[in-house]
């Protein structure tokens, strides 16, 4: 089994609404039936801050394109 693959960076066009910039972070998680890839995001200041609407939805559209088994 393969240790997990973190891609965490500060996303240049997204901010939250405190000014603050967002952090993201994508995670692959091998497992016996293979791969998953997990996101997160959140204000690199406060993560307990709601994030802009625009930025979940381009999170799920990113998820979307890569798909459930990319690696």
């Amino acid at each position: 089994m393969s240790p997990p693959g973190d891609d965490e960076h500060l996303l240049d066009d997204q901010w939250c609404e405190c000014g603050s910039p967002i952090m993201y972070r994508r995670r692959v998680v091998m497992g016996r039936r293979g791969g998953a890839t997990m996101f997160a995001a959140w204000c690199q200041t406060n993560p307990e801050h709601l994030l802009p609407e625009e930025l979940l939805l381009e999170l799920a559209e990113l998820r979307s394109n890569l798909g459930p088994d990319h690696r």
